[in-house]
C-alpha cells in the first residue's frame, strides 16, 4: 500500500498547489440536484488485534511436523493477507429541496493467501542441520456482491451550522442465515442491516468540521455497533479540499462470550480506531474525483486493515 500512500500525498499536493494560484475564473462545480459515481477500493489485512487488544502477525500452525533427528513433533507459525478490492455504483437522487435519495451496490473480490515461516531445525548440540522452506500453506477467494444499500439523507444549513439526519437499508445477496457455522469456510453473505446517521458541522471561512455518528442495527450472528466520524477539510477552491479524519467504532454489546476472530470470516463483533486523509479534485464543471487512504492503528477483535479508495463522479 506504500505506491497509494505517495499518490494520495502528491495528489493533496497539487490540490494545495492548484488552491493558491488564485485563476481569474477557477473552474466551480455547479449545483445539481443529482449524481452518480463510481469507486474502486484496495485494501488488505496480515495481522489482527486480539479480544485484550494485542497485536498478532503470526499464528501457530495446528499441526505438527516430525523431526526424525530429534524425535520429536515440531509446530510450525505461518502468516497471512487478506486482500479485498471493492467496485462500487453509487446514486444521489434530490428528491426534494432538503432530501436526498441514494443507493449503493459494491462488488468485491477477496483474495486469502497463508504462508509458512521458514523454520530451522538444529540437532542437540546446537547446530543447523536443515530448514523447512516459507511454502504455501493455503489459499482462498470468493467474488461477491457485497449488498445493496437504499436510504434517505435530510439536510439543513442554518448560517454557517450544517446538519443532516439518515436512513438506511443494507440487503445482503444470498440465502446463508449465518456467519458461524462450521459448514462456512471463508466469508459469507453478509446480513441484513438497518443504519440511521446524524451529522453536524461548522464552517470557518476555509475550514470545514464535520462530527459524524452511525448507529449499526444488525442481524443474524453480527453484533450492533456504533460509529463516530471526526472530519476537518480545509476548501480554498469551491468543490475541492484537502481533509483528515478519525474513525471511531465500538460494539454495543460486551466481548464476554465473543470468540477470537477468524481472518477467514467475517468479523462479527469488534472495535477500532482508524485514521485517514484524502483529497477532492474538479475535473470540470460536471465531473469530480475523490480519493483517500485510511489505516486502523488500535483496536479489539478488529482486523488491521489498511484501505486506498478513489471515486470519479459526474452531476447532473
Amino acid at each position: 500500500m506504500k505506491k497509494f500512500i505517495v499518490l494520495i500525498l502528491i495528489i493533496c499536493s497539487s490540490v494545495v498547489s492548484f488552491s493558491q494560484r488564485r485563476p481569474k475564473e477557477p473552474t466551480k462545480l455547479k449545483t445539481y440536484d443529482h449524481s452518480i459515481s463510481f469507486s474502486y477500493q484496495s485494501g488488505s489485512a496480515s495481522g489482527f488485534y486480539d479480544l485484550n487488544g494485542g497485536f498478532i502477525t503470526t499464528i501457530w500452525d495446528s499441526t505438527t511436523f516430525y523431526d526424525t533427528v530429534n524425535k520429536e513433533f515440531i509446530h510450525r507459525e505461518f502468516i497471512f493477507e487478506l486482500q479485498k478490492t471493492t467496485f462500487e455504483l453509487a446514486f444521489n437522487y434530490k428528491l426534494a429541496p432538503n432530501i436526498y435519495l441514494k443507493s449503493e451496490l459494491p462488488f468485491s473480490i477477496y483474495n486469502l493467501s497463508e504462508k509458512y515461516l521458514t523454520k530451522f531445525i538444529y540437532d542437540s548440540l546446537g547446530r543447523q542441520i536443515g530448514s523447512l522452506s516459507n511454502a504455501a500453506r493455503e489459499s482462498k477467494t470468493m467474488n461477491k456482491i457485497d449488498y445493496i444499500s437504499v436510504g434517505g439523507v435530510f439536510v439543513y444549513t442554518l448560517g454557517n451550522f450544517n446538519y443532516a439526519g439518515s436512513a438506511e437499508l443494507q440487503i445482503p445477496f444470498g440465502g446463508e442465515s449465518g456467519q458461524l457455522d462450521s459448514s462456512i469456510s471463508f466469508l459469507s453473505d453478509g446480513a441484513f442491516a438497518t443504519i440511521f446517521g446524524a451529522y453536524a458541522g461548522y464552517d470557518f471561512s476555509k475550514i470545514k468540521l464535520g462530527l459524524a455518528a452511525k448507529y449499526y442495527l444488525r442481524t443474524e450472528d453480527f453484533k450492533n455497533q456504533i460509529q463516530g466520524t471526526f472530519t476537518i477539510n480545509y476548501e480554498s477552491v469551491e468543490g475541492t479540499f484537502i481533509r483528515g479524519f478519525i474513525d471511531i467504532v465500538r460494539s454495543t454489546d460486551s466481548f464476554e462470550n465473543t470468540k477470537l476472530l477468524y481472518y477467514g470470516k467475517d468479523v462479527v463483533q469488534e472495535d477500532y480506531i482508524a485514521f485517514g486523509f484524502g483529497s477532492r479534485l474538479l475535473l470540470g464543471s460536471d465531473y469530480f474525483a475523490e480519493f483517500d487512504y485510511t489505516v486502523r492503528t488500535s483496536g479489539r477483535n478488529s482486523l488491521n486493515y489498511n484501505n486506498f479508495r478513489m471515486i470519479v463522479g459526474y452531476s447532473f
